[in-house]
């Protein structure tokens, strides 16, 4: 084996996380992610991603959203809901993209209690999008413990 693909495999299994760790997280934590208006103009719309579910009791850590293509004119408002029906988030703290806006952002901020129990499972649906460019590609992802 040539001397540059020794190196390779030993960088790999230096980096290896040990038994019953992940990289980027313990074995208890988990993460959602959703695409939303993947490579169309984005337009307000309910249960808008396959469903993620649940696999053992948990509560949402922190969530964030970002997209390729940001609204213009108003923002992107991204709702995560719990069984199709439950946002997890308080009425004024939806996921939010401002107008123009091309960072990540993210909160932390859900309904008091929430909590998710095996089974259950969540979908996003676009609440509002931008007035002159609606945005695309859009991305949420939700971090639980």
């Amino acid at each position: 084996m040539p001397r540059v693909g020794m190196l390779i495999i030993a960088v790999l299994l230096a980096a290896a996380p040990a038994a019953g760790q992940f990289f980027g997280g313990s074995a208890s934590g988990d993460k959602v992610t959703f695409i939303l208006c993947h490579g169309v103009d984005c337009y307000p719309r309910a249960d808008a991603t396959n469903r993620y579910i649940i696999t053992a009791k948990s509560k949402p850590q922190k969530c964030f959203v970002t997209a390729k293509v940001p609204p213009q004119g108003a923002a992107i408002t991204v709702d995560i809901l719990i069984n199709g029906s439950v946002s997890i988030f308080p009425a004024a703290a939806k996921l939010t993209i401002p107008a123009g806006g091309t960072a990540v952002y993210s909160t932390t901020s859900f309904v008091a209690g929430t909590q998710f129990q095996e089974g259950d499972y969540l979908t996003a649906s676009v609440v509002s999008v931008g007035t002159s460019t609606a945005g695309r590609d859009v991305t949420a992802v939700c971090s639980m413990k």
